[in-house]
């Protein structure tokens, strides 16, 4: 299981990992939309952030019933003490740690419109803070890569 932050490479990695491992890949996110027929922002915008973050526990455990999987969640699923539990107990858990910088730059206009909590002119301040409110949940993964070894590691992986 891949956590970290928006802009991290959790998809990008994962999908290569499902790849070279001969293992089904899911992104938490795309399952979620397609469950409810809806992109994230509209979610939030509709139901608000307590159903998401419901129906986001709910599709994760459904996933951690299989067998064998790659997935990558999204950022605030590892916050929740019970999804970041049950997901360190369910498999390998890896928080991808790429610098603020990069992280930042791969957030383009495209990236933060489909992320609610980046809706913002200040959006850089607000990501900052998030991940620092969030760090010391993501250091609970059982590997953490950083921006050196994360490159190292797709480059095996290529």
């Amino acid at each position: 299981i891949l956590w970290g932050m928006m802009g991290s490479g959790k998809t990008s990695l994962g999908k290569l990992i499902a790849q070279s491992t001969k293992k089904p890949f899911f992104d938490l996110d795309d399952e979620i939309e397609k469950s409810l027929g809806m992109p994230i922002s509209e979610i939030f915008s509709s139901k608000g952030e307590a159903f998401f973050r419901a129906h986001e526990q709910k599709v994760l455990f459904e996933i951690l019933r299989k067998e064998s999987f790659v997935l990558a969640v999204g950022g605030g699923c590892p916050i929740n003490s019970e999804n970041r539990n049950r997901m360190l107990y369910s498999a390998k858990c890896v928080f991808l740690n790429p610098s603020l910088e990069v992280m930042i730059k791969r957030m383009n206009r495209k990236e933060r419109m489909k992320r609610p909590l980046l809706q913002t002119s200040d959006w850089k301040e607000v990501f900052k803070e998030l991940y620092h409110k969030r760090l010391q949940f993501y250091k609970e993964a059982h590997v953490q890569f950083n921006q050196e070894e994360g490159s190292k590691l797709f480059s095996l992986l290529n």
